[in-house]
C-alpha cells in the first residue's frame, strides 16, 4: 500500500486490517472500496440524480481529485431471473426519473428535414457525376469498376 492511500485512509480514521486488490480498486476490511477517480464532475451527476429522486446507488463517502471511497456491497445470492428483473426495474426507473420532454416547433422539424434532404440530394448528384465521368473512359480501372458497380 502506497503512502498516498495510507494518508487518505488515516484522514478518515480507517485502520486497514485487510486490503483486497480487485483490478484498480482496493477493498478495505470488506467495508469500503477505494478506487481511482474517473470523472471530475461525478458529484454533479450524483447531485442531479438525487434532485430527480433517484437514490438507488451507493453514495460516495469521499471524492477528491485522485480517489473515491464508496461503501462495499457484497453480491447477494439470488436467482439470475430476479437480478434481471431488478436491473430492468432500476433502468426503467432511472429513465423515467431523468427523462424530460422538450416541445419542438414544426418549423424546426421542417428545417431538419430540408437540410437532410438537401444533403442527400447533393451526395446523389455528386456520385452520379462521378459515375458519368468514369463511364466516359474507354477502360475503367478495377477500383473505378467496383465503384460504378456498387454506387447504389
Amino acid at each position: 500500500m502506497n503512502n498516498e492511500i495510507r494518508d487518505i485512509l488515516s484522514a478518515y480514521n480507517i485502520n486497514p486490517n485487510r486490503i483486497t486488490i480487485s483490478g484498480n480498486c482496493r477493498i478495505i476490511n470488506d467495508e469500503l472500496v477505494l478506487k481511482p477517480s474517473s470523472n471530475d464532475d461525478i458529484m454533479k451527476t450524483y447531485d442531479y440524480l438525487i434532485s430527480r429522486s433517484f437514490d438507488y446507488f451507493p453514495y460516495p463517502i469521499s471524492i477528491d481529485n485522485k480517489y473515491e471511497i464508496y461503501p462495499y456491497v457484497e453480491d447477494i445470492d439470488e436467482p439470475i431471473e430476479q437480478k434481471g428483473q431488478d436491473l430492468m426495474y432500476l433502468i426503467s426507473l432511472l429513465h423515467s426519473k431523468t427523462t424530460f420532454y422538450k416541445e419542438i416547433d414544426v418549423n424546426e422539424i421542417k428545417k431538419v428535414y430540408e437540410s437532410v434532404l438537401e444533403e442527400t440530394n447533393y451526395l446523389d448528384n455528386y456520385y452520379t457525376n462521378l459515375v458519368d465521368n468514369i463511364e466516359k473512359e474507354v477502360y475503367m480501372s478495377p477500383s473505378e469498376y467496383l465503384l460504378v458497380r456498387n454506387i447504389n
